[in-house]
């Protein structure tokens, strides 16, 4: 087939409109394809788009959330201020 030919048979089996059908259908096959090969949870990296992500404390306090432990969905070393494995601690001032 060449190149010149494409547009005169998609003209023939109804043309844009079957270009975006066989778009959407290629696409939405992917999605479902890649949608099914979700690792397992123990693969090894401490990130997953599941986890939430608070970039401060003040986030997680209105999300609910304080005193989360290293490894539980949210914590970052960031957000632990005493690099005592516990993010977001309250603190009564003084």
């Amino acid at each position: 087939m060449t190149r010149a030919r494409i547009p005169e048979q998609l003209r023939a089996i109804g043309g844009t409109g079957a270009l975006i059908a066989l778009g959407a259908v290629l696409g939405g096959g992917t999605f479902l394809v890649l949608d099914t090969m979700n690792p397992s949870p123990n693969h090894g990296s401490e990130f997953s788009l599941r986890d939430p992500y608070y970039q401060t404390c003040r986030e997680a306090f209105q999300d609910g959330r304080a005193k989360m432990r290293s490894g539980e969905p949210g914590y970052r070393a960031e957000l632990d201020a005493d690099n005592d494995g516990i993010a977001c601690e309250p603190f009564l001032r003084r």
